[in-house]
C-alpha cells in the first residue's frame, strides 16, 4: 500500500520592507545544484525582455482567477483582503507536482487554454519582471517568493527541481517535521526575511509544508494633498476615518468609477473603483479579465479626479482549501510529478498578512510631497462607500493584492 502524503499549504503574506538574507538555510538545500536553463529563463536588463506567446492567455486567466475568487471570499466575509498573484503562483507550481485528473483539475483553476509549458514561462516572466523592476539600487519594494519544506525521507524529481528553477526559484529544502528545532529553524528563516510570520510545529506524518511570502512596501509617486476627518458609510456600519485627498487619473466603465495612483519604485500601481449603482456585490460578480482590462484601459492622463479615500489596514487570515473552487485538493490526489506515484492530499492554503493604504504610501512606504502636474480635475469621487482596490502589476493588471472594503 503506498503511503498516503498530506500536504500542508501555507501562504504567508506581509506588507512590509523585504530584508536581505544572509543564508539562513533551514535545512538541506535541494536547490543548491540544480541550475536553470539560461535559454528558458526570463532575465531582465532595463525591462527589455519579450513576453512569452502565451502571456496573453495567462494574464486573462489570472486576472479571471483572481476576481473568482475575490467574489467567493466576499460572499462568506464582506470585508476582504487577499493576494491573487501569490496563491496563482503557488497553484502554477503545484500544477508541475501534479498529474492526471489531479493536474486537469487544478488547470481549471489556473487556466485551461493554458498549457503547462505556457503556464511555466509566463510565470518565470511575470515574478521575474517583479522582482528585477521592484528591486532599485538593493532595495526591495516587492517581492513574491515560496519555499517548500520536505519531509526527511521524502524523495523529489529531478524533472521537478528543473522546472521550479527554470521558472519559479523557490526554495526546496529537506528537513525532518519530527526534528525537535523545525519550527526555531523555519521561524529563524522566515524572520531574517520578513522579521514577522511565526509558524507552529506541522503535522509530523505529512510529506510537504509549503510557505509563500508576498512583501510590498512603497511610497506613491506623487503624494496625496490632503488629508481629513469624515464618516464612511459602511455596509454595516458607519465611522469615523481619516481620508487621504488628491488629483489622479480616473477610471471608469458602464457600471463602476474609479482612479489609480501611481508607485515610485515598483512595477505597480494602486487602483480603487466603486459601483456606479451602489450595487457592489453585483459589481464583483460580473467582474472578469476582460472587464477588468478595459476598466483599467480607460484610465488617460488627460482625464483626471479629485478623490478623497480612506486610510486603512487590513489583517487576513484565509484558508483557501475550505472554499470553492480549491476545496477539491484536501481530496487524496495525483502528484507523481513531485514524487513517482505520489498519492496525496493538500490539507491548508493559508494566507496570513496584512495590508494596509497610508498618506505615505502602500506598506511601509516613505513619505512623498504632493507636486502634481496632473490637469484641473473634471470629477469629484469620494469613497465613502464600499469600494474594491489593488494593486496591480504595470502591464499585465494581475492583481498583486486586492479586496473589498465594505466595513472600516
Amino acid at each position: 500500500m503506498k503511503k498516503l502524503i498530506c500536504f500542508s499549504l501555507v501562504i504567508i503574506i506581509f506588507s512590509t520592507l523585504l530584508c536581505s538574507c544572509s543564508g539562513n538555510i533551514p535545512g538541506e538545500d535541494l536547490t543548491a545544484d540544480v541550475k536553470a536553463d539560461e535559454n528558458l529563463t526570463y532575465i531582465f536588463k532595463n525591462g527589455e525582455t519579450t513576453n512569452p506567446t502565451s502571456y496573453n492567455d495567462y494574464k486573462t486567466a489570472a486576472v479571471n482567477f483572481s476576481a473568482d475568487m475575490l467574489y467567493k471570499l466576499y460572499k462568506e466575509d464582506r470585508n476582504v483582503t487577499y493576494s491573487p498573484a501569490a496563491i496563482y503562483y503557488q497553484l502554477s507550481l503545484l500544477e508541475n507536482a501534479a498529474s492526471g485528473k489531479t493536474q486537469s483539475r487544478i488547470k481549471t483553476v489556473t487556466g485551461e487554454n493554458l498549457a503547462l509549458d505556457g503556464l511555466n514561462s509566463s510565470s518565470g516572466y511575470f515574478y521575474s519582471r517583479i522582482e528585477k523592476l521592484g528591486n532599485i539600487e538593493k532595495n526591495r519594494y516587492i517581492n513574491i517568493n515560496g519555499d517548500f519544506f520536505l519531509n526527511s525521507d521524502t524523495p523529489v524529481s529531478q524533472k521537478f527541481l528543473l522546472s521550479n528553477a527554470d521558472f519559479y526559484n523557490q526554495g526546496v529544502f529537506r528537513l525532518s517535521f519530527s526534528d525537535k528545532d523545525f519550527t526555531e529553524k523555519v521561524n529563524s528563516y522566515i524572520s531574517e526575511k520578513s522579521k514577522a510570520g511565526y509558524i507552529s510545529a506541522p503535522d509530523k506524518n505529512a510529506g510537504l509544508m509549503l510557505l509563500n511570502s508576498a512583501y510590498m512596501s512603497d511610497s506613491w509617486l506623487t503624494g496625496f494633498s490632503k488629508t481629513s476627518n469624515g464618516k464612511f458609510n459602511g455596509a454595516d456600519k458607519t465611522s469615523d476615518v481619516k481620508f487621504l485627498s488628491g488629483t489622479e487619473y480616473y477610471l471608469e466603465s458602464k457600471t463602476a468609477e474609479g482612479f489609480v495612483k501611481d508607485l515610485k519604485n515598483t512595477p505597480a500601481k494602486f487602483a480603487a473603483f466603486m459601483p456606479k449603482d451602489d450595487n457592489i456585490e453585483n459589481l464583483l460578480k460580473k467582474l472578469n479579465g476582460d472587464s477588468f482590462a478595459k476598466l483599467m484601459n480607460s484610465m488617460s492622463v488627460f482625464k483626471t479626479c479629485e478623490v478623497s479615500i480612506p486610510e486603512f489596514t487590513r489583517k487576513t487570515e484565509l484558508n483557501f482549501t475550505e472554499r470553492k473552487p480549491l476545496r477539491f485538493l484536501k481530496e487524496t490526489g495525483d502528484y507523481s510529478g513531485l514524487s513517482y506515484a505520489w498519492k496525496s492530499s493538500v490539507c491548508d492554503i493559508i494566507q496570513n498578512f496584512e495590508f494596509k493604504i497610508t498618506k505615505d504610501g502602500v506598506g511601509s512606504g516613505t513619505a512623498v510631497k504632493s507636486n502634481s502636474t496632473k490637469k484641473q480635475p473634471s470629477k469629484t469621487l469620494s469613497f465613502n462607500r464600499p469600494f474594491v482596490f489593488a494593486v496591480v502589476d504595470n502591464e499585465s493588471y494581475i492583481p498583486v493584492f486586492t479586496g473589498v472594503i465594505s466595513n472600516i
